[in-house]
């Protein structure tokens, strides 16, 4: 099984479970880290042994793009396409979605008659993020009150262009979020990390929210996006639980969920795609 692990230095020293790799390590995973910063024509060099072995990379979207590019022998579970919001919403069952009735739109359109979408909506407002899962920008809620700025914001800040294609849908309270890491049909690890509209995280977990999360992950492998990924669960003001959004497990933090647990699934589930068993 591979035992080697890289992790982009930025998640080990300001991700919010760091130290990751003293943890793999003294579980006796061959976890070290090195960094990143994404200049034109920077290339990561390694150590020789990731030169020559299989290993998982583990960083933000821009460090795991650079190391599979770079290095045929890196294994990551992401996707360019495959966390967009169209993408998953078309591909697994609708009703586990805060975001099922999502209408989609482009950057500018939006932009320029927001009050034909607000008036979509029995709140005049709606929630916005980008299509892609790449996060072009963070979602936010928009309202009459703050469009303009927010607008004039993501013009001057963000990468999003008019075409940029972006989900709209209505507004929810979201009282409480957990992320889950989903391997080979299990939810192995999980973790608080919202609630009261702040950051808040903790390794406890409710067994009720574990077992939702699970039915999720139960699901066939055809209506997910991956053998891995990440699942997280939000918990709306009425007690009602929903999928918020699915992400990459290479490239999402981990907040206070097992490492160790997630990787050694993680061994055993690409073995297991090694030798045809998906």
């Amino acid at each position: 099984m591979i035992n080697n692990i890289l992790i982009d230095n930025f998640f080990d020293q300001e991700g919010y479970n760091r130290g990751i790799v003293q943890k793999l390590q003294a579980a006796g995973l061959n976890a070290i880290s090195i960094s990143f910063y994404g200049f034109p024509d920077e290339i990561v060099k390694l150590p020789q042994q990731f030169k020559e072995e299989p290993f998982f990379v583990y960083g933000t979207i821009q460090f795991v793009k650079h190391i599979t590019k770079h290095y045929s022998n890196a294994i990551s579970f992401y996707s360019q396409s495959g966390y967009n919001v169209s993408e998953y919403l078309s591909k697994s069952p609708i009703e586990f979605f805060l975001n099922k009735d999502a209408i989609f739109s482009t950057f500018g359109l939006v932009k320029n008659n927001f009050h034909y979408y607000a008036n979509l909506f029995p709140t005049k407002s709606f929630f916005m993020k980008p299509n892609s899962g790449g996060k072009t920008f963070t979602g936010f809620v928009v309202t009459s009150e703050n469009y303009k700025h927010e607008f004039n914001s993501l013009d001057k800040i963000s990468s999003a262009v008019n075409n940029t294609l972006v989900a709209i849908s209505p507004v929810f309270e979201v009282v409480e979020e957990y992320r889950f890491m989903i391997v080979d049909q299990q939810a192995v690890s999980g973790s608080k990390y919202f609630s009261k509209q702040k950051l808040d995280m903790s390794p406890d977990v409710p067994q009720h929210i574990y077992e939702f999360a699970q039915s999720f992950a139960q699901l066939p492998l055809e209506q997910k996006p991956d053998i891995a990924f990440v699942c997280d669960v939000g918990v709306l003001s009425d007690g009602t639980l929903k999928v918020v959004e699915l992400n990459a497990i290479s490239t999402a933090d981990f907040y206070m969920a097992d490492p160790v647990a997630i990787f050694k699934a993680l061994q055993v589930a690409y073995q297991k795609e090694l030798d045809g068993e998906f």
